[in-house]
């Protein structure tokens, strides 16, 4: 026998729900999704870059094996012409074709994932991440990584926009998006989860961590599987030699926070010498490539990623100590002027070639004195040094280098490096690469899981909207009728089109209960309280202030500062409610009006 409307039951397993176990594993199921979405970004970004860099050096009769090998084979005026050309593509697509205003970066990432403050929009990052790949490929001093994680992310927001997946799940979604993106771009799984968790989120609740490391070490396999198991950066097995060089090392540490510190300023200073000149913003990026373009006659290697200059230049300690000092210098400039052209991919990869040319200049000036030494070490720990200060996250660099070498024997120094470049970076200066970028525009990240909770929930998240209504002509008779029969004390006037008038609360009305005849002249505007309402895209942060009135139980909200129709209520009730859900982890299960779409 068929029954109609049965509805599935909650089994009770093991003292738990069955809900929550469908929970948790929908969210691993999207999350490996996003996972192996990534790992063919991350291929797909890597393989796309080296077609165009074959192409562009093709142009000149140059075969391209390497950036490195190719840039030194370029005459001065072809080394000039190259990176324009590139930033003049990369900026017909980004700013002719897909219409886009300006870089998009982790930060952007960072801001969306931690105040839930919008969607990411797939044609956004897919055109600005083939702009970023023009720009890598004709010799723009940037990284691959960033547009790989916006894509990741941005494929993941649409998944979860798709599966109507609420703000809350969505924002750890797009989370594993840049997840699966940094895992496949650096073959490091681990490390990938913890930027993600270190950085981005900046927590390390498990409802969080599990799908993070989904999608990350799925990304990760993607990558093993259909494009190998290489490392990016190739490390001999490095060791300490002696306990002693526990006090070099912690003076790199030091030396790391200040290089860190000093890559910073120079992106910013860079960044807004190149904007003072006011030029259009196709002139400015073709600008950029000419720029990278004569540092390239005398150092073609500050151009591109610089993966194969790490590789083979700077970890085998090939270069004399001058010219390492150099290009630390090189590519700080060559990075700034191609991330202040408004045409950036990341500087996550440029921050650790800055890293490898300190600490190998550190460790060639120490072993001078102490020939015994493994110089080829300070290289390492320069990197992470750098990236740590730059980031303020150093358990994500201990991890992502470590998963680089695959040496134990590192791991130790580098704790060392980068936990004393950290601390003396944030010393210096509380905000990381990512967080300054914010803060210039603007934009404050929560301190804690309750600020957390008031800046990226919105009034539209938990907006009612069962608030009675009448017209701004209702008669006088309508506003005592809802009243009388129901058990609401205050109702919502609006006038044309919806827009709020004020709001009719009964003690304001009271006297007018036994009014007789003369009362038939007074309509429902009349009895309305000019009251301020709230825009449904304030944040609950903004909004507590109206409720310190111990009165005031709810307010009206509208759809925005310059559409004032009414949308809802906002209540004291509910916010305390999203509190505990956010806070404490706990339903208050109240009953809930569906909103408007």
């Amino acid at each position: 026998m068929a029954h109609a409307d049965v509805q599935p039951k909650d089994w009770v397993l093991f003292g738990r729900s069955t809900a929550d176990l469908r929970e948790h594993l929908r969210a691993f199921l999207l999350a490996a999704v996003v996972g192996i979405a990534g790992g063919l970004c991350a291929i797909g970004f890597q393989r796309l870059t080296d077609l165009l860099r074959s192409g562009a050096f093709g142009v000149f009769g140059i075969a391209s094996t390497s950036m490195l090998a190719s840039a030194e084979r370029l005459l001065p005026w072809q080394a000039i012409v190259l990176p324009a050309l590139g930033a003049a593509v990369a900026a017909t697509l980004l700013f002719v074709v897909f219409r886009r205003k300006g870089s998009y970066g982790i930060a952007n990432i960072m801001e969306t994932v931690s105040l839930r403050k919008g969607d990411i929009q797939v044609p956004d990052v897919v055109g600005r991440s083939l702009a970023t790949a023009a720009v890598i490929a004709t010799g723009g001093s940037t990284g691959r990584e960033g547009p790989i994680i916006q894509i990741g992310s941005g494929i993941a927001s649409w998944l979860g926009r798709a599966v109507r997946l609420s703000p809350r799940e969505l924002a750890v979604l797009t989370a594993c998006g840049a997840a699966a993106g940094m895992a496949g771009a650096y073959n490091a799984p681990i490390g990938a989860a913890m930027f993600v968790m270190e950085v981005i989120l900046g927590s390390f609740v498990m409802e969080t961590f599990a799908p993070v490391i989904v999608a990350s070490v799925t990304s990760t396999l993607t990558v093993h599987a259909l494009a190998g198991a290489e490392p990016v950066y190739k490390f001999d097995l490095l060791s300490v030699k002696s306990p002693w060089e526990a006090i070099p090392i912690f003076v790199l540490g030091i030396a790391a926070a200040l290089v860190g510190r000093g890559f910073l300023r120079s992106l910013t200073a860079c960044e807004d010498g190149m904007q003072k000149l006011k030029l259009p913003r196709g002139a400015l990026a073709i600008l950029g490539g000419l720029l990278v373009g004569v540092l390239g006659i005398w150092c073609p290697e500050v151009w591109g990623n610089g993966y194969d200059v790490v590789n083979e230049k700077l970890l085998k300690l090939s270069l004399p100590l001058g010219t390492i000092a150099l290009l630390m210098v090189g590519k700080t400039l060559a990075t700034g002027i191609t991330s202040g052209s408004g045409i950036s991919g990341g500087v996550f990869t440029p921050t650790l070639f800055v890293g490898a040319a300190l600490g190998g200049a550190f460790g060639m000036a120490f072993s001078y004195g102490f020939p015994g030494i493994d110089a080829g070490l300070y290289a390492l720990l320069g990197m992470g040094g750098v990236l740590a200060a730059t980031t303020h996250a150093p358990l994500m660099t201990i991890l992502v280098l470590f998963e680089m070498t695959h040496d134990p024997d590192s791991i130790a120094p580098l704790m060392l490096a980068t936990i004393t470049a950290t601390l003396f970076s944030k010393w210096m200066h509380s905000d990381s690469l990512y967080t300054a970028r914010l803060k210039r525009r603007g934009v404050k990240l929560p301190d804690g899981v309750e600020e957390a909770a008031l800046l990226r929930t919105y009034a539209r998240d938990i907006l009612r909207t069962d608030a009675p209504v009448l017209p701004a002509n209702a008669a006088l008779s309508k506003v005592l009728d809802i009243f009388l029969n129901t058990r609401r004390d205050a109702l919502y006037v609006v006038g044309d089109g919806g827009r709020y008038v004020g709001v009719a609360r009964i003690h304001d009305v009271k006297a007018l209960f036994d009014a007789g005849p003369e009362s038939a002249s007074i309509i429902a505007v009349d009895v309305a309280v000019p009251v301020p309402a709230v825009s449904q895209d304030e944040a609950i942060a903004q909004v507590l202030a109206r409720f310190q009135d111990p009165e005031l139980d709810e307010v009206a909200v509208i759809a925005s500062a310059d559409d004032p129709r009414f949308v809802g209520t906002l209540s004291r009730g509910d916010i305390l409610s999203m509190l505990r859900l956010e806070v404490l982890a706990e339903p208050a299960r109240t009953t809930r009006a569906p909103t408007r779409d």
